[in-house]
């Protein structure tokens, strides 16, 4: 097997199609003689298609697993916050404010922290309403009118090459 690289091997391979079809040879002739030479070619692009797809399978096992170490850190969130407000009422209902302990020092601020709660947002009065707007390129719109034969200014339909992995 050569240990050339991938590039090294394209650009063998163009110059060997170029040198065949200044030399007169055919279509037929040249896509023959091609399909003979490319054994080396066709070893690389399976190798690197191989390790694409090793990278894809480790990909989605990261992915997979930092889902899982979302959904675990969202549980504990909600353990602590639920531990929280169970402490606090405690406290409260015993009218203590504070716990002083060896390891840690548990204090209750009663009053301390304010929220505001929207019951009905309808009812609020038109002065104290955000307006969130974003303004960003309808690209669903643009390619229907691209592909409909239309132009948009600063805009273009690329069309892109796709790889695909088959086994």
């Amino acid at each position: 097997m050569s240990s050339l690289s991938l590039y090294n091997l394209t650009g063998q391979w163009l110059a060997m199609r170029d040198q065949l079809a200044d030399a007169g040879f055919d279509e037929t002739t040249i896509t023959d003689t091609l399909d003979a030479e490319s054994g080396d070619y066709d070893e690389k692009v399976s190798r690197v298609a191989m390790v694409i797809e090793e990278f894809d399978a480790m990909a989605e096992a990261k992915k997979a697993l930092a889902k899982k170490f979302s959904e675990e850190a969202t549980l504990l969130d909600n353990r602590s916050k639920s531990l929280r407000a169970y402490l606090s009422r405690s406290m409260s209902a015993t009218g203590r404010t504070s716990v002083d302990h060896e390891l840690i020092r548990v204090k209750l601020y009663i009053g301390r922290d304010e929220q505001i709660i929207i019951s009905n947002p309808d009812e609020v009065p038109i002065n104290f309403i955000r307006t969130k707007t974003e303004t960003y390129p309808d690209k669903t719109a643009i390619k229907a009118a691209l592909k409909g034969g239309g132009t948009v200014p600063g805009a273009e339909l690329l069309k892109k090459d796709r790889l695909s992995l088959l086994h």
